[in-house]
């Protein structure tokens, strides 16, 4: 990500437009069942009684697991402890294993781990709660204004002509809500949304990396 990667050989903004977003994927907040906290309330008060003692698995820094954690943290007033993994599913596996204490994880691959009890499901980054799991909070009841949701999108080159992307934005509508890809995305957790127009996503895009510019700046995150 540019805001945490000094060396990017690319610009967000500069060198992409926006032809549509296609999904939201909400981050789910997960805790080893040895861990005495069974909701977002109760972590932040275990966490505050044992500031930097509570280790989270995270897949590198600047990832958008660390990014979400980092911004609960921040928002909490609490302190813990990213461990490093390569990659998402090494982090979630070692959570499972007990070696870090909690870890955030698109909904899909967490899921069979919390439905067999061997992960806690605290809460989801998204507003609101998920369909897959009605009963989880979302992390925003208990922290106002908590909101940490990975999108998937498509962009095209910035010189790309405005004739190609409206048919590009147009076809992405038509597959997208013309089929059954919206239940089979539920399941994995991803919500699919388009966007309105394709300048619509665009102007997402500045809008997104501003506040994540602002909150890396504000939690002191050092960049690579």
């Amino acid at each position: 990500m540019p805001i945490v990667t000094k060396r990017v050989p690319y610009d967000p903004v500069r060198d992409f437009t926006g032809v549509s977003l296609l999904g939201w994927l909400p981050q789910l907040l997960v805790t080893h069942p040895s861990l005495p906290a069974r909701d977002v309330r109760e972590l932040i008060a275990l966490t505050k009684r044992h500031p930097g003692e509570i280790n989270y698995g995270s897949s590198g820094q600047g990832a958008y697991n660390e990014l979400a954690m980092e911004l609960f943290n921040y928002h909490a007033g609490i302190r813990t402890n990213a461990i490093p993994y390569k990659g998402n599913a090494l982090a979630l596996i070692d959570t499972v294993g007990g070696q870090v204490s909690l870890t955030m994880n698109a909904i899909g691959p967490a899921l069979p781990y919390v439905k067999s009890g061997r992960l806690h499901a605290l809460g989801v980054s998204s507003p609101k709660r998920s369909p897959l799991l009605p009963d989880v909070p979302a992390i925003a009841e208990t922290l106002p204004g908590y909101e940490a949701s990975l999108f998937n999108g498509m962009v095209a080159p910035a010189a790309t002509p405005k004739g190609i992307i409206a048919r590009m934005h147009a076809e992405v509508v038509r597959v997208l809500h013309g089929t059954d890809l919206r239940s089979r995305a539920a399941q994995q957790g991803m919500d699919i949304m388009t966007s309105h127009t394709p300048e619509d996503f665009t102007a997402f895009i500045k809008t997104d990396l501003a506040k994540w510019t602002n909150v890396v700046k504000d939690m002191g995150m050092p960049s690579q």
